[in-house]
């Protein structure tokens, strides 16, 4: 679960960095760094759409579970579950991510030196708060609603 957020973030950081020092003219101490901070994003960016499927797929397996023991509303019938609308929304900027993600690895993969573009760089700015956001009601989840722990669960006694 963690894996993806420290590498799209990282990549995110590494392109906002490049735009800094490249569009802006800050952090000039980083010019000839350049080539190598390009590269590491892209790679960085492939690692966090790899990890993050699989970070989907049990995010899937853990929702299934959600819906299975309560199901979408409340007793009333009428409102939906807090647990269900956090784990919604979490799910679409999650899915969200990354497929923006891969839309801007896919656009920088010809890119000479793999160099992020003005698209890239904005998708960049663009998905890291949605990125940071969406990882905060993953602790949501995990903290206020216990989704993904078993403590204190006990094995059944043979």
């Amino acid at each position: 679960m963690h894996f993806p957020i420290a590498f799209l973030s990282l990549a995110y950081g590494l392109d906002l960095l490049y735009a800094g020092v490249t569009r802006f003219g800050v952090l000039q101490s980083y010019t000839s760094s350049i080539p190598e901070i390009g590269r590491a994003a892209h790679y960085l960016q492939a690692l966090g759409l790899v990890t993050g499927v699989v970070s989907a797929a049990t995010g899937i397996q853990q929702a299934s579970k959600i819906y299975n023991n309560g199901g979408l509303y409340e007793a009333d019938g009428k409102t939906i579950r807090p647990k269900m609308k956090v784990t919604a929304a979490h799910a679409i900027f999650n899915d969200f991510v990354l497929l923006g993600s891969a839309y801007s690895w896919w656009l920088r993969r010809d890119s000479p030196g793999f160099a992020p573009t003005g698209i890239n760089l904005a998708i960049s700015a663009v998905m890291l708060p949605i990125l940071l956001y969406s990882a905060n009601l993953g602790g949501t989840l995990t903290y206020n609603f216990g989704v993904g722990l078993n403590l204190a669960k006990r094995g059944k006694s043979q």
